[in-house]
């Protein structure tokens, strides 16, 4: 795999120079961070309730479902609620007869996450049923993971070729927080077979990764350049598994997340506006208003890019997105409500609109 030799992340990217930021006062942020205690109470009190009801853990426990009504209740295909009748369902975002890995895979890092803030041994189990029930169903002998399973016969898809990098690398959400915990070699040996598998979509003549290998009836094509291709192999295992895996892979890993960082700053970052774009696939779809142009994945990608340069002890890349982000939250936040902006729209104004993320 031919990835090119790191360079100074400030001489390497356009656009990385310093940006003065505002100094604050560490002991007013300390004081104003969540205690423990706070985040336990929102983890039982408002999330835990959702998520272990009998429904929510699946029959068998671990057939974890990717749709359920608002107030936690199952779906009926042919007679779905409201909910899923109106609004984005329209727009291709829900698909009902499909259980969706990443679906799956989310959930199971949700139970790893409960374990790890309460120690109860039960979440621990949901994990684990959650990932047996995946690597039984999900994995692909031919390779790789599928994206989804028909949610009435079971069938697993798309085609190989078909599937989007995004998706595998969602597919190892749930795995990688498991190893994280338990630091077990077969679930770090998946974890490697599957990056294996995700490095057929890196391009080394635009290096960077592809979004699917073929064209699919879903409309994916070939020639899209998406800034979640990258940033999903980061935010979704890498940073987290990366780290605590056996050489000679912890040190690949480390190489790759800096020289993804490099690419998303050279390819996608867009120095005029402070963001990312969320496609480069034609000069016409760097625009503002565009599908992941937004605030969210901006600061996002800058805080994951912090973190990397934060392990790889390169200063220059940690502060420069830590500066960057701290730009874009003083433009989205709109202190007469106490929320946060979505983005610019194409005319350049902010769009106060919001989404859950």
């Amino acid at each position: 795999m031919p990835w090119p030799h790191p360079t100074s992340f400030t001489a390497a990217v356009p656009g990385s120079a310093p940006v003065a930021i505002e100094p604050v006062d560490i002991d007013t942020v300390v004081r104003d961070v969540p205690s423990g205690e706070n985040w336990l109470r929102h983890l039982r009190e408002d999330l835990l309730p959702f998520w272990t009801t009998d429904v929510a853990l699946g029959t068998p426990v671990g057939k974890f479902p990717t749709y359920r009504h608002n107030d936690g209740s199952a779906v009926d295909l042919d007679h779905p609620g409201p909910e899923f009748v109106t609004g984005r369902v329209a727009e291709g975002i829900v698909w009902l007869g499909r259980d969706h890995v990443r679906a799956q895979s989310r959930q199971i890092y949700a139970y790893g996450v409960a374990y790890h803030l309460t120690g109860d041994p039960q979440y621990l189990d949901y994990a684990q049923a959650g990932v047996g029930y995946l690597l039984t169903h999900s994995f692909d002998p031919d390779g790789g993971v599928f994206s989804y399973l028909d949610s009435r016969t079971g069938r697993p898809g798309p085609p190989r070729d078909q599937r989007t990098s995004q998706d595998l690398a969602y597919a190892l959400t749930g795995i990688g927080f498991l190893y994280y915990l338990t630091r077990r070699s077969a679930l770090a040996e998946i974890l490697v077979n599957v990056h294996q598998e995700i490095l057929r979509y890196y391009d080394p003549e635009s290096q960077i990764f592809r979004w699917v290998l073929e064209e699919s009836p879903d409309g994916d094509r070939t020639d899209q350049k998406e800034l979640v291709a990258q940033l999903d192999q980061v935010y979704a295992y890498m940073l987290l598994a990366g780290p605590i895996l056996p050489e000679p892979h912890r040190q690949e890993w480390l190489d790759r997340l800096r020289m993804i960082s490099r690419r998303m700053m050279q390819r996608f970052y867009a120095p005029s506006t402070g963001m990312f774009w969320g496609a480069i696939t034609t000069p016409g779809g760097k625009q503002l208003g565009t599908p992941h142009t937004d605030f969210g994945h901006s600061v996002k990608t800058f805080w994951l890019i912090s973190l990397i340069g934060q392990l790889a002890d390169d200063y220059e890349m940690f502060t420069a997105a830590q500066r960057r982000a701290a730009r874009i939250l003083e433009w989205a936040y709109l202190p007469d409500t106490g929320s946060w902006a979505r983005g610019f729209d194409k005319w350049g104004r902010l769009d106060e609109d919001k989404e859950w993320w």
